[in-house]
């Protein structure tokens, strides 16, 4: 299953599919380190990068908060 908010065609799943693995596998890769607690957390935060217009934000959680700075930096240390 696809959830999108942008129409898609029906028979271009298999593609879409294919290019959603790739990209996530290429930000486990980035990911700065091997180690399994790294390269999970690594694919938990990009769950929260989203797209709004041309760039790119962090939302601080699902599905009651958008990207509010405070709420989305709480977690990085001092």
């Amino acid at each position: 299953m696809i959830a999108s908010t942008e129409p898609h065609a029906a028979d271009s799943a298999a593609v879409l599919r294919e290019a959603e693995r790739r990209r996530r596998e290429a930000n486990v890769d980035a990911a700065p380190g091997e180690q399994p607690l790294v390269t999970a957390l690594t694919a938990a935060a990009d769950q929260f990068i989203v797209q709004r217009g041309e760039l790119k934000t962090i939302v601080a959680g699902y599905h009651w908060f958008t990207d509010w700075g405070r709420d989305t930096m709480i977690a990085l240390p001092d």
